[in-house]
């Protein structure tokens, strides 16, 4: 393989890496945001939640 070919692949697979890193940093952030706007929402009293024995958190419906 020449210097060119290999310059090439190089490049294009650290372009390819580039790309899933950058989407899945992406959507990890979008997943933090939201846990953290659920967080206040609840600690401000404007949701209310029940935490189910697998550790997942449930919005209980409020009837104004």
């Amino acid at each position: 393989m020449d210097s060119i070919t290999h310059t090439i692949l190089a490049l294009g697979w650290s372009m390819i890496i580039a790309v899933v890193f950058y989407y899945r940093g992406r959507a990890q952030t979008t997943m933090i945001a939201l846990e953290m706007m659920l967080e206040n929402l609840e600690e401000n009293g404007f949701i209310k939640t029940k935490t189910l024995p697998d550790g997942e958190k449930e919005l209980i419906k409020i009837n104004d």
